[in-house]
């Protein structure tokens, strides 16, 4: 799990990689959730994280939007 501050610092790019990594790992937990799963406990953790990253992300996008309309 990444913190506010290290997600915060991650360029554009690397937060992309993460969010399906971690939306990958939270498709193959919600699986196994009927076969018994060994942490049930990370499954709303990872959403949390994936609701973070993408936050993070928007913000980053309306910050390139912004500089874009002010250039011009």
């Amino acid at each position: 799990m990444k913190t506010k501050e290290e997600i915060n610092e991650m360029p554009a790019a690397e937060l992309r990689e993460q969010v399906l990594l971690t939306k990958d790992e939270l498709f193959r937990l919600t699986l196994l959730k009927g076969g018994g799963l060994e942490k049930p406990h990370r499954i709303p953790l990872l959403r949390k994280q994936i609701a973070r990253l993408e936050t993070r992300l928007t913000l980053l996008r309306k910050k390139a939007e912004d500089a874009t309309v002010a250039a011009n």
